[in-house]
């Protein structure tokens, strides 16, 4: 009978989980995995552990385990993740929340800084700079240690129980749990969650009520925390988008294309540049200020964020640039062209850096691009639609080369039917935007 009602009960809080998990709009695989793991669950026997080291152990999430041993006024604990980031261990009030918690954390980088790997927090904000190592006096941790394998991170340690200005970790009774794991050994947050354990009493109706716990605080925190954000980044990620996948696009094809509009391109290309800069300075600002809004993400952590500040600075020098463009040299054109190719007039340099940093920018949009959408999918568990951003990009630069051919294939054939040159030379003569204004219009 006992049985039958604890089957009841996994299937009821499966269902609820199920339902949790869909109406949030949030897609994480941990919390499906979860619900697998309580439907599962009746061939095991509660809190069993795998490890001899320990009497019990219970799975937080699929890719964290907890396991624990109580020895007289100690607790021997050891948490475990299926992948590699620093990892911490804690214990707060009963709000769960981190702030004012005890943690216990270990990054396997600080042994080769000549810094010990496992060390006692007190956790004072949500921000990095909040986690604070505890005075010397108190770092009391027993067979403290924390390794990694190729895809598997493990934290041990032995604490007291009771200790002088710190949380008191009950041997029977229910504690409240924090744990957290990054997504590299650097500081950023990838996982936390909270959750109650009875060391002493680990029985089917707690394992459940924990993983209850557990599924229910990532699913409230996801929401907090990613929903302030979510409507920052998706305008960032429209403010981007516009500045480089349709200003900066279209500022290139008016150069490209100039001959086809020989008197308004320059007009174009500079109205495309502006907007794409100044679009690319709000996205910029939106994406600094959501960030600093959002304790789990440090400004600058991710490769997106320093390639974002990169071209932040090259886009101001570019249209900065663009506006100190030199004026137009008179210069003698004689039959016999010199050889080389390194510019010799002001105009020219101002050219060809113009040129080269706009195809830089150019590369690095499409990297920015692709990492933005990837960072966001992840964070948000959203589909990816990287898909249709390669399909366009390779639908625009096929159409940019065909129409470019043409104009190339158009121009040969009229230079063939062309007289030619006369022998002698010209006078003084001034290059105009008929053309161009462009150094590889020169002709002899």
């Amino acid at each position: 009978m006992l049985r039958k009602s604890n089957m009841l009960l996994r299937l009821i809080a499966a269902a609820f989980l199920t339902y949790q998990i869909t109406s949030k709009e949030i897609a994480t695989s941990d919390l499906a995995t979860d619900v697998a793991i309580i439907t599962s669950a009746s061939s095991e026997l509660p809190c069993s552990s795998e490890d001899p080291e320990y009497e019990h152990s219970l799975r937080i999430t699929s890719d964290v385990k907890f396991f624990w041993k109580l020895e007289g006024d100690e607790l021997k604990g050891s948490l475990r993740y299926m992948g590699v980031g620093w990892i911490g261990f804690g214990i707060t009030d009963a709000s769960g929340s981190m702030v004012g918690a005890d943690a216990i954390i270990g990054n396997p980088d600080f042994a080769f800084e000549d810094k010990m790997s496992v060390l006692k927090y007190n956790i004072d904000s949500f921000s990095i700079d909040g986690v604070v190592p505890m005075q010397e006096s108190m770092q009391t941790l027993q067979d403290s240690s924390v390794t990694q394998g190729w895809n598997m991170t493990v934290l041990s340690f032995s604490k007291l129980l009771k200790e002088d200005g710190e949380v008191e970790i009950l041997s029977s009774g229910n504690n409240k749990f924090i744990w957290a794991v990054g997504d590299s050994n650097t500081f950023n947050q990838k996982l936390w969650g909270s959750f109650f354990l009875d060391l002493s009493n680990c029985d089917d109706d707690t394992k459940l009520e924990a993983q209850k716990q557990v599924a229910a605080t990532m699913i409230m925190e996801a929401d907090v925390s990613k929903g302030l954000n979510k409507k920052a980044f998706v305008i960032h990620g429209v403010l981007a988008a516009f500045a480089w996948c349709v200003c900066a696009p279209f500022a290139v094809a008016t150069a490209w294309f100039r001959r086809l509009v020989p008197t308004g391109w320059i007009y174009m290309h500079v109205l495309a540049n502006v907007t794409c800069f100044f679009m690319t300075l709000l996205a910029f600002i939106v994406a600094v200020v959501a960030t600093g809004t959002n304790s789990t993400t440090s400004h600058f952590s991710k490769s997106h964020h320093g390639v974002g500040l990169v071209m932040m600075i090259f886009t101001t020098i570019q249209v900065m640039n663009g506006f100190m463009r030199p004026p137009i040299e008179k210069v003698s054109i004689y039959n016999e062209e010199p050889e080389g190719i390194i510019p010799r007039s002001p105009r020219a340099i101002w050219h060809a850096v113009h040129k080269c940093s706009g195809w830089v920018l150019i590369v690095l949009s499409i990297f920015q691009v692709k990492s933005g959408l990837t960072l966001y999918s992840e964070l948000f568990g959203t589909k990816s639609i990287l898909p249709i951003y390669w399909t366009t990009l390779g639908v625009f630069v096929i159409s940019v080369l065909v129409i470019k051919l043409t104009m190339v294939c158009d121009l040969s054939s009229k230079d063939d039917i062309n007289e030619e040159p006369r022998e002698g030379f010209a006078t003084s003569v001034e290059f105009s935007n008929q053309r161009g204004d462009d150094i590889s219009d020169l002709i002899t």
